[in-house]
């Protein structure tokens, strides 16, 4: 039962992503890694003995430790990923503040000190 439940969840976000996919939210690249990714979690849960071998091969215990460590490094890696974006998108901000800055700081008529 819990792997019907989780093939439906697996699909649904698919289709969630194939969507982002159709209104240009996210790239074809993007799209791709996606789909792989949540494909590889059905044959995974399809076929709970192949994390089982992947893990022997990495010398890992048991499958679900093996992708348990794999989702922590991913969770990590695209928290990198935001934090990078975020820190370019606080040097863009200040770069248009201190242009608005300066521009209506050149708009404003300056007073002499010697009237």
């Amino acid at each position: 039962m819990i792997q019907l439940i989780l093939i439906l969840l697996i699909l649904l976000i698919i289709w969630r992503v194939i969507d982002r996919f159709i209104r240009k939210q996210i790239r074809i690249g993007e799209l791709f890694v996606w789909v792989i990714f949540w494909l590889l979690a059905v044959g995974f849960v399809l076929w709970p003995d192949a994390s089982q071998r992947l893990a022997e091969v990495f010398g890992v215990g048991r499958g679900v430790d093996l992708v348990v460590y794999l989702a922590i490094m991913l969770i990590f890696y695209l928290l990198f990923r935001i934090f990078m974006k975020f820190e370019k998108q606080e040097k863009e901000l200040t770069k248009i503040v201190r242009y608005i800055a300066l521009d209506e700081t050149e708009k404003k008529p300056q007073k002499n000190k010697d009237e």
